[in-house]
């Protein structure tokens, strides 16, 4: 696979020649082309060119194309955008443009290339040139891959390849905790998380679930940034992308008992992705009463008849469970579940109350969207136990222990109506 959008912008971030670099391809190993759009970097602009399948095919682009081709003879093409999408007539010009310079191409033979030798995966060279490249983007230390540069390289222009590393991480965990960019503001969100990431390089090559330590990372950096209700924002956060990405399994059912899915709970806090951010807030001013998040605290209820229970109760308490892959419970130093819905929702978490409280909230994705509301305390002891494995009498006695008027029965019911916990004997 050759992207032909990757090797210009690699030859003109590290001021070499595009076309000398094809031409010292193995044109024989060359199966498939893509092309794409890149755009300039908003601090460094024509000095960094990113890859963004965000813009048009460029010209320089198109001509590298059309080199290419005439070098190697017709090859699949694959024209990709993925951001800023045009008009449908927009995309169909772009791909009768690839098809016109594939046409004008008879096959040609092409011989094997200088770098043929390490170009099949498993070779001593080549997985000692990866494993020295990601070496480097991962600690910024040059090291062995100094060895496969030429002896009179500038080696200053590998930051490019690091720089885009770091940024693509730091891009990363600004997807992941929304809440958290909007406190401290878009343009301070990298001084924030660029220490995390050079700490913490990602180890997997999709950055999906990175970042699952940023929640303590923010902890122990309070005297730094001097946000001391930062984590337990990106707490939460952090437990609503794993809801949200989280497995579909099937959580199974009671052993006595039906399952039902249903509406949510009344009181429970109902909210779905606002998407890209809006301007950044400030921090959310400190909560002087001791008023709960409105409309989320309270036992969860059940809209009708829904969920049959075990006859014997006996049976009931001696069962166990576990939490649904889509469920996360986390505890907070901060009384934040409010004003976190606020910023995610609208942005104007300024205007919400935070106070240092300790909280415990439950979230979880139901057929409704994305669910979250917080704990009372016997509720949290039944939840907490339910979930450590420990049986329903276990769970019920320690909540009652908190409030004898708590009601475990109900409860439990709640829990198999919304999918929360898979039972089993």
């Amino acid at each position: 696979l050759l992207d032909l959008n990757n090797v210009y912008l690699s030859a003109r971030n590290c001021g070499i020649d595009p076309v000398r670099y094809v031409e010292a391809l193995p044109g024989d190993r060359i199966e498939e082309i893509h092309v794409a759009g890149h755009e300039a970097d908003e601090s460094l602009g024509e000095a960094l060119l990113i890859d963004t399948h965000a813009a048009p095919v460029s010209e320089a682009v198109w001509d590298l194309l059309d080199f290419t081709l005439a070098r190697l003879g017709p090859r699949p093409v694959l024209l990709e955008r993925d951001g800023k999408l045009p008009p449908f007539e927009t995309l169909m010009e772009e791909r009768r443009r690839a098809e016109t310079a594939l046409a004008r191409r008879p096959p040609v033979q092409v011989p094997s290339g200088t770098l043929h030798r390490v170009r099949s995966r498993g070779e001593p060279l080549l997985d000692e040139y990866t494993a020295a490249f990601a070496r480097y983007l991962r600690t910024g230390t040059v090291g062995a891959l100094s060895g496969f540069c030429a002896e009179d390289a500038d080696l200053s222009r590998l930051r490019v390849y690091r720089n885009g590393f770091l940024r693509a991480c730091i891009e990363a965990l600004r997807a992941s905790y929304p809440s958290v960019e909007r406190i401290v503001g878009e343009e301070r969100f990298p001084a924030l998380a660029r220490p995390y990431v050079e700490a913490n390089p990602p180890r997997a090559a999709s950055l999906v679930e990175y970042g699952e330590d940023f929640p303590r990372f923010i902890e122990d950096a309070r005297d730094t940034h001097r946000l001391g209700y930062l984590a337990s924002f990106a707490i939460l956060d952090r437990a609503w992308s794993e809801v949200c990405f989280a497995e579909d399994a099937d959580p199974g059912a009671a052993a006595a008992g039906a399952m039902h899915a249903g509406d949510a709970p009344a009181d429970a806090g109902v909210r779905e992705d606002p998407g890209r951010r809006p301007a950044p807030a400030g921090p959310p001013a400190p909560e002087p009463d001791g008023r709960g998040s409105p409309g989320t605290s309270g036992t969860p209820t059940i809209p009708g008849p829904a969920v049959d229970l075990p006859a014997d109760a006996e049976a009931l308490m001696n069962l166990r469970g576990r939490l649904s892959p889509w469920v996360r419970m986390v505890s907070l130093e901060y009384h934040a579940l409010h004003a976190w819905s606020e910023l995610r929702q609208s942005g104007l978490g300024q205007r919400a109350e935070v106070r240092r409280t300790p909280q415990q909230v439950l979230l979880w994705r139901g057929d409704a969207g994305m669910l979250y509301r917080d704990l009372t305390p016997p509720e949290h002891s039944f939840f907490a136990r339910v979930a450590a494995g420990r049986s329903c009498g276990e769970a019920a006695g320690a909540a009652l222990d908190a409030d004898p008027t708590f009601d475990p029965v109900a409860t439990f019911a709640s829990l198999l109506h919304h999918r929360m916990l898979a039972f089993e004997h």
